[in-house]
């Protein structure tokens, strides 16, 4: 791949020309509320004038909406605990031209116009990843920020989100997948519409990061060199009236009162222009606004440049897999794009064997986590793109299973596990918060393969947050033998349901997987995390308890009689009221009940 240094220097010295892109503006219907109106036009001319702007003041596109519907960046507020953070002092003696525009070399994409929909900050994600895959590829093309608006977890939408380049790179999305898909795959309407599944991802990210350091605002330098690195980067602004109305010129209306409210591209600069210089920043309210969608505003003019970030985008060949986690022998179909000339491609799938066509099918028949690496011979050389722990074979796996009963008793939960090495240690990590307020009654291995182990305990425990880690090994000494290859219980847990859980509610139970140690040195290691199934526990009825309070008293055998002989209210469920478990409600239920609570006979049984 080509730094962006080399790109740089490959478009100067080869003379390419700048691409012109144009497309239609789309006009969004959603009411005008809130625009600028004619004497505030006139409003902000003179104070243009007052104050000395050397840019037009024009109704335009963005004049239609408000401010708030325009601007939509929300800052977390534990973005810099969470970002990485990277400055670029070892490059500081790289020459940095006194202009650079990414526009000129071909570099940008189409601007586009995200209408009455705080989105800027989808844009701004999207926008620097276009530019991306038309500068290492040389590929225009359109991706899709409604995706981001209508599929993240972060609750992001028309009102506003952050940088969610995440969602390219490793967070997986609503569809269970990754990465950036197509704007003919799921097209912008400028409002919150449901997200729908799947949708193809053929682009993503290696990583991204934050320009300089953790706190405090970017140097001019430092986002100059992520700009000629990485291309375009993602930035914030304080944006207000006068930019909302900026028609082209120096913007200069610069504001500091404004939070920081807005999120655009950066594509380059001019040390030439204003007094100390001026960015080129890239907007998102049409091509129509501004001077063809851009503007030129001077460094730290309202604060451009707050959170600066930048995607790396490893160009040259991007391929996608039809499966990425089965159990062996499962069958993978590839398939590759390249905005080079190809003269061949060829593949590594990660097990040993290799592969050519820009479409092959690969059959996986061990179990383990592979890279797979695809090459395209080119007429510029050789290029590659390498996706790591890329395809999962699965053959261990861990299933918890799943039991019902009624309040006050204990749910077994058998935890199953399928290995494919001796074993002699396992951690299972468990979950178990959810409706049915559950307690840990105890573990057992009785009657399961385990049964022989030495060790069997829960090293950590929070009943409260509803968590703990059972560990399971044999002796360390080594005089027991190894849990040897198979499927099958290797734990029994038993929760009990207690008071406040109604019928019908369940529980899930997550198991998040276990780690085995190499038993023998002949024996590969299993460092990847197996195929894990979550389990259940489920409130069964309750019977004798029919009026609905906890308990059964004299009051539910009052509900019984006036269901069974004045035309009373049934038992919610029914089943309740089969006390005698035969399946029926009836007379023989009344003095099943009336042996429990006055003669001391037996209780109602669960009937499981």
């Amino acid at each position: 791949m080509l730094s962006g240094f080399r790109l740089f220097n490959k478009f100067v010295y080869t003379g390419m020309s700048c691409m012109v892109f144009m497309v239609c503006l789309i006009l969004f219907a959603v009411p005008s509320y809130g625009q600028l109106t004619d004497d505030d036009i006139i409003a902000l001319k003179n104070q243009g004038e007052e104050e000395g702007w050397t840019f037009e003041i024009t109704k335009n596109p963005a004049t239609e909406y408000s401010l708030d519907e325009l601007c939509g960046i929300i800052e977390p507020p534990d973005w810099r605990e969470k970002g990485r953070f990277v400055t670029f002092e070892d490059k500081s003696d790289k020459d940095i031209p006194a202009a650079f525009d990414w526009r000129d070399l071909g570099g940008c994409t189409p601007v586009k116009n995200q209408g009455g929909c705080g989105s800027c900050w989808a844009f701004s994600t999207v926008g620097p990843l276009e530019c991306n895959i038309l500068i290492q590829d040389g590929i225009e093309v359109d991706l899709s920020e409604q995706f981001l608006v209508s599929c993240n977890y972060n609750g992001w939408d028309c009102e506003g989100g952050w940088f969610a380049h995440d969602y390219h790179q490793f967070r997986v999305d609503p569809c269970d997948s990754v990465g950036a898909t197509l704007e003919e795959y799921f097209p912008y309407v400028a409002w919150d519409v449901a997200c729908g599944c799947p949708y193809p991802k053929p682009y993503k990210i290696e990583d991204w990061a934050y320009v300089g350091p953790s706190y405090g605002m970017a140097s001019v330098t430092d986002m100059k060199l992520a700009i000629m690195e990485y291309g375009p980067i993602s930035v914030g602004v304080a944006a207000n009236g006068a930019m909302q109305s900026y028609g082209g010129g120096i913007f200069n209306g610069c504001d500091e009162e404004y939070e920081i409210n807005h999120a655009v591209v950066l594509v380059g600069w001019d040390d030439n222009q204003a007094s100390d210089g001026i960015w080129i920043m890239r907007n998102s309210w049409g091509q129509w606004w501004g001077e063809d969608g851009y503007m030129r505003m001077p460094y730290g003019c309202s604060r451009i440049g707050y959170a600066a970030n930048y995607v790396n985008y490893a160009g040259g060949v991007t391929f996608e897999a039809d499966t990425l986690a089965a159990w062996v022998p499962f069958d993978v179909n590839f398939s590759a794009i390249s905005g080079f000339e190809v003269i061949d491609w060829n593949w590594e799938y990660g097990d040993g064997d290799i592969g050519t066509g820009q479409n092959p099918t690969h059959t996986y028949e061990i179990a383990g986590t592979f890279d797979v690496t695809c090459l395209i011979n080119t007429p510029d050389g050789v290029k590659s793109k390498t996706r790591y722990n890329y395809i999962m074979a699965l053959a261990d796996t861990i299933i918890a299973g799943a039991d019902s009963c009624p309040c006050g008793y204990s749910a077994e939960v058998p935890i199953q596990v399928t290995n494919n090495v001796p074993v002699r240690y396992i951690k299972i990590p468990i979950e178990y918060g959810g409706e049915c307020n559950l307690t840990v009654d105890s573990i057992s291995t009785a009657g399961c393969r385990t049964e022989f182990f030495d060790n069997v305990s829960i090293t950590h425990s929070d009943s409260y947050g509803k968590k703990m880690t059972v560990v399971l090994s044999n002796s360390l000494s080594g005089a027991d033998p190894f849990l040897p290859i198979g499927t099958g219980d290797v734990l029994k847990v038993y929760f009990k349901i207690n008071s406040g859980a109604s019928y019908g509610e369940s529980n899930c139970i997550i198991v998040d997987g276990y780690s085995s140690n190499m038993p023998l040195l002949s024996w590969p290691l299993l460092n990847w995390t197996p195929k894990t199934t979550d389990g259940s526990v489920a409130v069964l009825a309750s019977r004798g308890d029919v009026d609905g309070s906890p308990g059964i008293f004299v009051s539910d055998l009052t509900f019984m009689v006036d269901y069974l002989f004045k035309g009373g209210t049934a038992p919610v469920p029914e089943e309740n009221g089969d006390v005698n478990c035969d399946y029926e409600v009836n007379v023989a239920d009344l003095i099943y009940l009336v042996d429990f609570l006055f003669k001391g006979g037996p209780a109602p049984d669960p009937c499981f």
